[in-house]
């Protein structure tokens, strides 16, 4: 059951003909998704999930879908628990990473696809993180995109406790009160800004509250994501804040794991440099899958 009124065809980026709308169940309920196969000719690669992050959803992957496909990648993203058209709880308690890397293992096992390549943005990585220690033999490959060792060295934590303040007394509309003019000044355009708006009016307030505190609290895993042997590759935008690109190098090399800046780009490269970003991911799948 989609959440009413949250429309996804506001987002700027058309969705690729092949793409297909549907709900994945779990156990906590339905789970807006997205899905793309690869065009008919091309030879069947595996399967990919890609999992969004904090105030986000599976249209920030819309412009690297065609391409994806295009390499022979099944591709899967999905809104997390309480994010746009996910229905979630109204407690923030009631979210937790320990949960949605739980959620994420059942994805992952729903789509009957053996072992899949994953993909975590942001908040999505640490989510990601948390769920291959778990379980490595669920993935053939982990990307952390724009994402850093848990709470360790978040850049961004000096604004948690303002955002949070802001959205117990203010909610979802309080929060994009403080985003509108820095995004307006960033120079993102009325179409992007009014999808920003309407996503974020979409997401529950006990989400957002949820992922800040969980993300905050969330240990480095990284010695432990090591020791399981997956395969990994870091990437970011040369100017991504968050976590800083000096932290998620040392993240790769702590990994050992193929390394990747994007030019110019922030924060969403899959947004702002779309082609580079799913070429860079296509070249590393296929490395794994050739290994």
């Amino acid at each position: 059951m989609a959440v009413a009124g949250a429309d996804p065809s506001l987002y700027p980026t058309p969705l690729p003909a092949a793409a297909r709308r549907f709900e994945l169940r779990t156990s906590g309920g339905p789970l807006a998704a997205l899905e793309i196969a690869p065009p008919e000719g091309t030879e069947p690669r595996g399967t990919a999930v890609l999992v969004p992050g904090f105030s986000g959803s599976k249209e920030d992957f819309v412009p690297m879908l065609g391409a994806l496909a295009a390499e022979g990648y099944r591709v899967v993203t999905y809104d997390q628990r309480g994010q746009f058209q996910s229905p979630g709880p109204t407690r923030w308690r009631d979210y937790s990473v320990t949960g949605f890397a739980a959620e994420l293992a059942e994805v992952v096992t729903s789509l009957d696809a053996g072992r899949v390549h994953l993909l975590g943005h942001s908040f999505g990585g640490v989510v990601a993180q948390r769920a291959v220690t778990s379980a490595p033999d669920l993935v053939r490959s982990l990307t952390l995109l724009d994402t850093g060792p848990g709470g360790t060295d978040f850049d961004g934590g000096r604004f948690v406790k303002p955002m949070v303040l802001v959205l117990k007394v203010g909610g979802v509309r309080g929060m994009w009160t403080l985003m509108r003019r820095p995004l307006a000044k960033a120079g993102l355009t009325v179409g992007a800004q009014a999808w920003l708006h309407h996503r974020l009016m979409h997401t529950h307030k006990a989400n957002l509250i949820g992922i800040i505190n969980g993300l905050v609290a969330e240990p480095s895993r990284v010695r432990e994501l090591a020791a399981t042997k997956v395969p990994c590759l870091v990437m970011y935008g040369e100017n991504d804040t968050p976590w800083s690109p000096p932290t998620q190098a040392k993240m790769a090399a702590e990994l050992g794991a193929r390394h990747v800046v994007v030019a110019n780009a922030g924060h969403t490269p899959n947004e702002e440099q779309p082609e580079e970003t799913a070429k860079a991911l296509a070249d590393f799948w296929r490395s794994v899958d050739e290994d």
